[in-house]
């Protein structure tokens, strides 16, 4: 197995959903991405796997084999400029077929999706084979790490470097959303749990019977082995677990709980000195029917969510959220 760069968390030994090959090609390539990229550092596997997520689900519907080939070949939509895949813009031609099968306009190939054209540029022969092949599981990793790394000194543990690397991969703001979800989902996989605690930390420990299970709006929240969670069903069984304290249904009305709840606390926004494992992390424009969102404060950086529908409960950043609106915690 490749060593693991200096700094990154051990990745995972499978993870459902991604070919042991892939899986194994993701993490070759995050590992010797600086190598290759001086320049570029944070490249993790979970990054290329959310990449791999939503340009070709893994390339579902494949196999990938052993040396990294996969087969059939994944060949995305014609780029006529009709609309389909994203594309507004025909794609006229540029590898006489050879990587899409047609010698008239191109389409996205390999379980990373590259035009052929920006491939003629950004491919590298990730498994020394000689050759840089964008159907090879092990090329096209590395080619995509490569690629999101760019020219300039790039660091993409940062948000904002992240953002940038991904807008150059794909110009969507829906893309871009949709690759942090789930890079942040696979960063997870990779983390530590947070050490149980005595109190209140037994809040998030109790949040954690749900990391991996898909979210589902108006979930009852109660058994992990038949049910689902929305973020408000999720604080509630949490805290009925760990504390024995009923919370409302509602984000609406938890919001508010330091009104009707003399145990609970509010936390303005300014004052995260204050937060503790456990707190409901509040996220919108008012209070309380702007309140769309909450989550379970695990530390300065990462809280515990049920997200949204088409993602699973995961444990996620939240420093960086525009609309973090302040927390009510259980004093």
């Amino acid at each position: 197995m490749t060593a693991t760069p200096p700094g990154q968390a051990e990745p995972p030994d499978s993870v459902d959903g991604i070919p042991a090959t892939l899986l194994d090609a993701y993490r070759q390539a995050a590992a010797h991405t600086t190598e290759h990229a001086p320049h570029c550092t944070g490249m993790t596997w979970a990054v290329l796997a959310g990449i791999g997520k939503v340009e070709s689900g893994h390339a579902a519907g494949s196999t990938v084999a052993a040396d990294g080939t996969t087969t059939p070949p994944i060949i995305g939509p014609t780029l006529d400029g009709s609309g389909a895949g994203g594309n507004t813009t025909a794609h006229t031609d540029t590898d006489d077929g050879t990587w899409d099968g047609d010698d008239e306009l191109d389409a996205a190939v390999g379980p990373m999706q590259f035009i052929p054209a920006t491939w003629a540029t950004a491919g590298v022969d990730g498994n020394a084979d000689g050759r840089a092949d964008p159907h090879n599981a092990y090329d096209a990793a590395l080619s995509a790490a490569l690629y999101l790394c760019g020219t300039g000194t790039t660091d993409l543990s940062d948000p904002h470097d992240l953002d940038d690397a991904l807008w150059r991969y794909n110009r969507s703001h829906t893309y871009a959303g949709d690759v942090t979800a789930w890079i942040d989902t696979y960063t997870q996989m990779s983390a530590p749990p947070p050490a149980r605690t005595d109190g209140q930390g037994d809040i998030v420990t109790a949040a954690q019977d749900w990391l991996g299970t898909p979210y589902l709006y108006g979930g009852a929240c109660n058994d992990p082995a038949t049910d689902r969670c929305d973020c408000s069903s999720l604080a509630r069984y949490a805290y009925r677990h760990a504390t024995g304290i009923e919370l409302p249904r509602t984000t609406y009305d938890q919001v508010l709980l330091p009104d009707t709840d003399t145990r609970f606390v509010r936390i303005p926004p300014n004052r995260r000195q204050d937060l503790r494992p456990g707190d409901m992390l509040f996220f919108g424009t008012h209070a309380p029917e702007g309140i769309g969102h909450v989550g379970l404060y695990i530390d300065d950086d990462r809280m515990i969510e049920a997200p949204r529908t088409g993602l699973n409960v995961r444990i996620t950043t939240w420093r960086g959220r525009i609309n973090y609106y302040g927390a009510v915690g259980l004093r």
